[in-house]
């Protein structure tokens, strides 16, 4: 799958054992490793306006499973805002 952000405030995935999830950090792709019986949290575009950049949205792939192991099946949970029109922008502090 080609590079992304999520258009949604957040975004989990159970845990990947093939560990084919790669996160882009400042123009380097890395895998996300396997912790078992954890959700990975992506940090979405919506999130990221909201908080005026506190929060930014983060670039990521599906990429090839690691050799042997098997076949990878992914079941995001999109959380989607349905009260966007209460929601507000963050002010970011102002540098002294």
């Amino acid at each position: 799958m080609a590079p992304h952000t999520d258009k949604t405030p957040f975004t989990l995935i159970p845990s990947d054992p093939t560990e084919s999830i790669e996160y882009r950090i400042r123009d380097e792709w890395y895998r996300v490793k396997h912790v078992p019986n954890t959700y990975l949290v992506h940090f979405g575009d919506a999130l990221q306006v909201w908080t005026n950049g506190a929060w930014n949205s983060n670039w990521h792939r599906i990429g090839l499973p690691v050799a042997g192991s098997g076949s990878r099946v992914s079941l995001p949970h999109f959380l989607i805002a349905t009260w966007v029109k209460d929601a507000y922008i963050m002010q970011k502090p102002s540098p002294t």
